[in-house]
C-alpha cells in the first residue's frame, strides 16, 4: 500500500469502515473495489472522509454463519493523518513568511 497516496474512508450504517480502490484496467477503464479497514476504538471518521496513512498491518478474524466457517482478512489503521491535518501540517514545515518585493528584486 502507498503511504503518500490519500484514501478514501467509507462508513457504513453499521460504523464498518472500508477503503476505496481504484484503478484502470487493460481496456482503460476504471475499476473500483472496497477493503475492509478497522482503526483504534477511540477512533471515530465521517464517511468519505480523507486519510493518509502512517502506519498499518493486515490482520484477520474467522468467522462461523449458518454452519459455515470462514476467515476474513482487512487492513488495521494504527496511525493515520486526516486530509486537513496533513495541510496543516504542510503549513507549519514551510518556512515561508510574508514576502514583498520592491522594484530592485524584479529582473525587469
Amino acid at each position: 500500500m502507498n503511504l503518500e497516496k490519500m484514501y478514501t474512508v467509507f462508513k457504513d450504517n453499521d460504523g464498518k469502515y472500508k477503503i476505496g480502490l481504484s484503478k484502470k484496467n487493460q481496456k482503460d477503464e476504471w475499476e473500483k473495489a472496497y477493503f475492509p479497514v478497522r482503526f483504534r476504538k477511540d477512533v471515530e471518521l465521517e464517511n468519505k472522509t480523507k486519510i493518509y496513512i502512517k502506519d498499518y498491518w493486515i490482520d484477520f478474524y474467522n468467522w462461523e454463519y449458518q454452519g459455515k466457517k470462514g476467515t476474513s482478512f482487512y487492513f488495521f489503521i494504527n496511525d493515520f493523518n486526516t486530509a486537513e491535518d496533513k495541510v496543516e501540517e504542510l503549513k507549519k514545515n514551510t518556512n515561508v513568511k510574508n514576502m514583498e518585493f520592491t522594484d530592485e528584486d524584479l529582473p525587469f
